[in-house]
């Protein structure tokens, strides 16, 4: 069945990455990112939507990540994340607030902030507001 070839192709795959050095496994991801980019966008959509309809494979898949980032050092940790939150330095402004603006609704529909929740339109001037964390002064990184 195609499940069953794709099942052993990726574990191919998966065993030809663990044979590679350093340098092609850094190759092999940069060349899997621009597959990526390659991809119809409505495919990639279909993807994700297809993976969070089923709750046990979400499970799965961060019951994987946990263990992944459990094994990892507080400084590897640190620089996933630091990337993580360097890639929003990418985005358009105009994609910043939709996805800003998808974030607090499911936020409010989850219980995890007041339905009444609004995001003050300068919360920088605004440090007594109560719906926001209190702002960290930010180190210089050296």
């Amino acid at each position: 069945t195609n499940i069953e070839k794709y099942k052993k192709l990726q574990k191919e795959a998966m065993d030809l990455f663990m044979k590679m050095s350093p340098e092609e496994r850094e190759q092999a991801l940069a060349d899997s990112a621009t597959q990526m980019q390659q991809m119809d966008p409505k495919m990639l959509a279909e993807m994700s939507s297809s993976m969070m309809r089923n709750p046990d494979l979400m499970k799965k898949m961060m019951d994987g990540q946990s263990s992944f980032l459990l094994q990892m050092s507080p400084e590897d940790r640190r620089a996933m994340i630091r990337a993580q939150m360097s890639a929003q330095d990418y985005m358009s402004p105009e994609l910043k607030a939709m996805l800003q603006e998808d974030a607090i609704a499911v936020m409010k529909e989850m219980g995890k902030l007041p339905p009444d929740f609004k995001i003050p339109d300068n919360p920088q001037q605004q440090p007594d507001n109560p719906q926001l964390p209190p702002q960290q002064p930010q180190k210089p990184q050296p």
